[in-house]
């Protein structure tokens, strides 16, 4: 949700989407632990990930490093080595990962080098005073609460834009956080209406357990031509629901309100051509309708080529490319050094590219970039 946040945190854009659903197989962390002997009655598990450590920064700023309440992490992390039922990939913290479930992805750690009892937080950056929500405009520090478990949160993946009028069958995912959904709710905001009437969504996926993501449906009637915005709603068996609003914060974290999170529908009369048309999603465009430079025509080659493939991720229409995990680049307009940082240091969930790629191809690929999305 970091993308609705107005003053423009640093970071991947993220509106919705970029969720998915994996099992993890490995140990329970409570009997690694107690296999050694370690002293359980301390307040804090503190992981320590493997990742190569630049010898020209001091390596506690550095370091991925954190710390999270022993006594949530001992009955539910876990050591694991498995995704899906195969050996864990490296590309996601194999050989063997810290899994905390319900907890945000930033202690999640991986590559996993220690694990240790310990009697306060780390003092390492990353927990000292990264992920840390703080109001707009302040230092991270150590008094701010931590990143620590997910709100629960839901929203709409389908339908999107204009759709055919009549029954419309509304589908979405939720996910409880730390705690399992009791329910999901939907309504429909129609135009001049602020106030939302609720009504309840049905289950319709699997349940996989408390931290997995749930699937729900709901049925709307709209009328040709009707424009309204349709919103969910979950709450946890603990009782917390989704708040209207996002709580603001520096780095535009844990954004679970419902009213950004809805989508926006309009009917047209079935046949109707315009029914094959959609609002909400950059419009499709066709290679050559850009005038590039000799570098942008380099960067388009390496954008489809390298693997992994840019288009893996990232919806750009100039290049056909209709990936889901990263941020559409059609609507993004960004500067040409805000691109190329993006690609050399990374920038969210994207890796940095500054080592795998030559210098050339770096600049190749930022112009390519900047060139098809003025």
């Amino acid at each position: 949700g970091r993308g609705f946040f107005e003053h423009g945190p640093s970071g991947a854009p993220w509106r919705t989407g970029a969720a998915g659903g994996v099992i993890f197989g490995g140990v329970p962390l409570s009997a690694a632990l107690a296999s050694v002997g370690a002293d359980l009655d301390a307040p804090y598990v503190t992981v320590t990930g493997g990742d190569p450590l630049p010898a020209d920064v001091a390596p506690r700023d550095v370091v991925v490093e954190r710390s999270v309440p022993a006594a949530y992490a001992l009955r539910h992390a876990i050591l694991a080595w498995e995704l899906n039922g195969a050996p864990l990939p490296r590309v996601h913290g194999g050989p063997l990962r810290f899994v905390v479930p319900g907890y945000f992805g930033c202690n999640q750690v991986k590559w996993l080098r220690r694990v240790a009892m310990t009697a306060s937080t780390s003092d390492a950056k990353i927990m000292r005073s990264g992920y840390r929500f703080r109001p707009i405009g302040e230092a991270g520090s150590e008094g701010q609460p931590s990143m620590w478990a997910m709100p629960v949160k839901s929203w709409i993946p389908s339908p999107l834009g204009i759709v055919e009028a009549g029954r419309v069958v509304v589908r979405g995912v939720a996910m409880g956080g730390t705690e399992p959904l009791a329910r999901v709710e939907v309504a429909v905001l129609r135009e001049g209406q602020e106030a939302p009437r609720w009504a309840a969504a049905a289950f319709t996926g699997p349940d996989l357990g408390r931290f997995a993501w749930r699937e729900v449906s709901a049925t709307l009637d709209l009328a040709v031509g009707e424009r309204a915005r349709v919103v969910l709603r979950a709450t946890t068996a603990g009782g917390a629901t989704q708040p209207e609003h996002r709580r603001e914060n520096h780095r535009g974290y844990g954004h679970n309100g419902w009213r950004d999170h809805g989508v926006t529908l309009r009917a047209c009369a079935p046949g109707d051509a315009s029914c094959r048309e959609t609002e909400e999603r950059a419009p499709t465009g066709r290679r050559g309708t850009v005038q590039l430079s000799a570098a942008g025509e380099r960067g388009a080659r390496l954008f489809a080529a390298h693997e992994p493939s840019c288009a893996t991720c990232h919806a750009l229409a100039h290049a056909r490319a209709t990936g889901v995990v990263g941020p559409e680049l059609d609507g993004l307009r960004l500067p040409y050094t805000r691109i190329e940082n993006a690609i050399r240091h990374g920038a969210g969930a994207m890796p940095a590219f500054g080592e795998r790629v030559s210098e050339g191809e770096l600049r190749d690929l930022a112009t390519y970039v900047f060139e098809v999305t003025r």
